[in-house]
């Protein structure tokens, strides 16, 4: 079992289901629904999508893995690769067919973000730039499947693109500081991108919408980039680099709650439980990598 949340880098699956949640509950503003089990469903979807693209990367990096990271489920032995390929497999087909019982757009939009993780795993990953770009994709689709149990127009509302976007170059920004993870190498201003995707949506949202609700949880998001950003001056440490890439995806968390927050009650509720998942996280990730 601590093989297998190992290698769905557990720390990592608290920030996932506010993705969707994000997008249904900046969906409703524009096209308000009382179903809140679409929510539900969007979620797991979701975190299905999420765990079995985890394990397929696993799979991918197997070569890569033996020799730099040997301690790694797949290549320690403690999970077989075929039973992870199976795993990863029934994943993928099980996060499109939960969304599919929202309906045809969340099954479209599911099967979007399937391809983009299939794409970054089987190829795109070798490559920095072109690899976080299609990482970023697939967060951005994971907000979007939220959006898409509701209702299609609903992807077209300047909040809702606004936050795809920004949770996209984010993403792509988090992902490109991880490219060498495990080569000790100056970041440069890569290390601030994550940041400068937060001072982006931040301004967006608190013109288009200027809320108390939302401006208290993003800058709390901006601050936590801002020290990560700080944190890999230099050279960094591999326990550094490690460490700050960990948090950056915990500081989505806050943003998350921030987008929920928009929305009325049940997005506040929502925020403050997203918002509690942050120390948990935090606690979990210092017995599990989130890398």
């Amino acid at each position: 079992m601590r093989a297998w949340l190992k290698i769905v880098r557990l720390p990592n699956l608290f920030t996932v289901i506010g993705d969707p949640l994000a997008g249904f509950f900046l969906a409703c503003m524009a096209a308000p629904v009382s179903d809140l089990w679409r929510a539900g469903i969007a979620a797991a979807a979701a975190l299905c999508l999420y765990a079995g693209g985890l394990i397929g990367n696993d799979v991918a990096d197997v070569l890569e893995d033996s020799e730099e990271r040997p301690e790694r489920p797949i290549p320690s032995g403690h999970i077989a690769r075929n039973t992870a390929v199976m795993a990863s497999t029934a994943c993928a087909v099980g996060g499109v067919l939960l969304a599919g019982v929202a309906g045809k757009t969340a099954l479209v939009m599911a099967g979007l973000t399937q391809v983009a993780i299939m794409l970054y795993n089987g190829w795109l990953k070798r490559y920095a730039i072109p690899g976080a770009i299609m990482m970023g994709a697939c967060r951005g689709g994971s907000l979007l499947i939220g959006v898409s149990v509701i209702h299609p127009q609903a992807m077209l509302n300047s909040l809702v693109l606004g936050a795809a976007i920004g949770l996209s170059v984010f993403t792509a920004g988090v992902t490109w500081i991880a490219h060498r993870e495990t080569v000790e190498e100056r970041m440069g201003l890569r290390r601030w991108l994550p940041c400068v995707a937060w001072l982006g949506v931040i301004l967006f949202f608190l013109h288009v919408k200027p809320t108390w609700t939302f401006a208290f949880p993003a800058v709390g998001a901006i601050l936590l980039a801002a020290y990560y950003g700080w944190r890999l001056r230099g050279v960094p440490s591999r326990a550094v680099l490690g460490a700050s890439i960990g948090g950056l995806i915990r500081g989505l968390l806050p943003m998350q709650a921030a987008w929920c927050a928009c929305s009325g009650r049940e997005g506040l509720i929502v925020a403050a439980v997203l918002l509690l998942f942050w120390p948990v996280s935090q606690i979990v990730g210092r017995r599990f990598y989130a890398t």
